[in-house]
């Protein structure tokens, strides 16, 4: 059987960030990948409606900063989660020209999914790593 030659060690090897933000890749690949095939939810429509759950009713242009999704990003996963009955939109109360975005129960129900399925490939993930480990 041949084996695989090990990658060279470079300088961010020792970088904790970089480390930290490559596991966040990774990790964000494997549970994008399934929250997008299962649930046809993009990360960012995930990101967002995990943050309108999370902090009620927000005004739209809020979102961005609070979900972490660029604005244009935020215009297109907003219609997106409209149009799947997720969220509604209404006008701001107070200034009309403002939106603002609250979930559905149809997408709070849908929140509750992703999250336990979220669970579920975390154990997964964790299987065979002992609590302390873990912690």
């Amino acid at each position: 059987m041949k084996s695989t030659p090990q990658q060279p060690k470079h300088a961010l090897d020792d970088v904790l960030t970089y480390r930290i933000k490559m596991l966040e890749v990774l990790l964000n690949r494997v549970v994008g990948t399934s929250y997008t095939d299962t649930f046809e939810l993009s990360t960012d429509q995930w990101r967002i409606l995990a943050a309108i759950t999370v902090w009620g009713p927000i005004e739209a242009s809020r979102i961005s900063r609070w979900a972490t999704v660029d604005k244009a990003a935020v215009s297109r996963s907003v219609a997106a989660l409209v149009k799947k009955r997720f969220l509604t939109r209404a006008s701001h109360a107070e200034d009309g020209r403002k939106q603002v975005l609250a979930i559905t129960p149809n997408g709070r129900k849908t929140f509750k999914k992703v999250v336990d399925h979220i669970h579920s490939i975390q154990r997964d993930l964790f299987e065979g790593i002992s609590a302390q480990d873990q912690a």
